[in-house]
């Protein structure tokens, strides 16, 4: 009993670890024909201080993430596509801030080349590092050399917050109105927040009563935010409905205006 009771408690660490985990999946290809630059070489767990000598290809991947953490990156699978090599050695650069191929050094992070834990002789690259929320990353997938530098990938990405693919800059929310009821006592007004971090709010202001009402409605779902706009009707008829959202980033969608009478 002991035993079954040691077990019930480990598996149920295990669940708890992974209910918390946001893995994001993406792949890639670096071809021969690809854009390509001189990649600095990985440091250990510090930023890189040198580049490679022969400029090889690469893939960009900006991300964010919404709270602090440890970031776990790495390939988990690689397969050479371009002959006549017969084998694909990717490697990873982290950068924070900005990444310009031409200063290959500037705002690099973190490097890996070899993970003994990933791909077939430990030859795949993983980056386990604590990022910044809130704050862009870009992680390059480049070529160690060549002529092995060319080939297909895919990435998995892991942190305990939400991890956004893309720019912050184009995580704006956006707010879509779906049924609106108004009936001779009250206004039910339902819709939907979409972008790449959801809402956490959403506001409605009510215009033509004798003064402006506004309230906050809480976004749970940070993929798919669901709302619903209820009030009654007193005073004044009620003549228009503004509503917008904001994001973590402060970020605020366009207004949608909902006329009334």
């Amino acid at each position: 009993m002991k035993n079954l009771r040691t077990a019930v408690s480990f598996c149920a660490i295990l669940l708890s670890a992974s209910a918390w985990a946001d893995i994001d999946l993406y792949s890639g290809t670096l071809s021969p024909t690809g854009p390509r630059y001189n990649r600095p070489v990985p440091n250990g767990n510090l930023p890189p201080v040198t580049v490679a000598a022969n400029a090889v290809g690469y893939h960009v991947m900006p991300f964010f993430v919404t709270s602090a953490g440890e970031l776990d990156a790495a390939v988990i699978d690689a397969l050479p596509v371009f002959p006549p090599t017969s084998a694909f050695d990717p490697v990873f650069i982290l950068y924070q801030g900005g990444f310009d191929p031409s200063n290959p050094l500037t705002n690099a992070l973190i490097g890996n080349d070899d993970s003994l834990n990933r791909g077939p002789g430990g030859i795949w690259p993983e980056i386990l590092t604590d990022i910044v929320p809130l704050t862009q990353y870009y992680l390059i997938t480049a070529g160690f050399d060549l002529p092995t530098g060319f080939g297909d990938f895919v990435v998995e990405l892991e942190h305990p917050g939400t991890i956004a693919l893309g720019l912050i800059a184009n995580a704006t929310p956006s707010v879509s109105v779906g049924r609106v009821q108004n009936r001779q006592r009250r206004v039910i007004i339902r819709g939907t927040v979409t972008g790449q971090l959801g809402a956490n709010s959403v506001q409605y202001r009510i215009i033509g009563e004798r003064r402006q009402r506004q309230a906050n409605l809480q976004i749970l779902d940070d993929t798919n935010g669901q709302w619903t706009v209820r009030f009654p009707k007193r005073g004044k008829t009620v003549s228009r409905v503004n509503i917008r959202a904001t994001n973590l980033l402060g970020q605020v969608s366009v207004a949608q205006r909902i006329r009334l009478r």
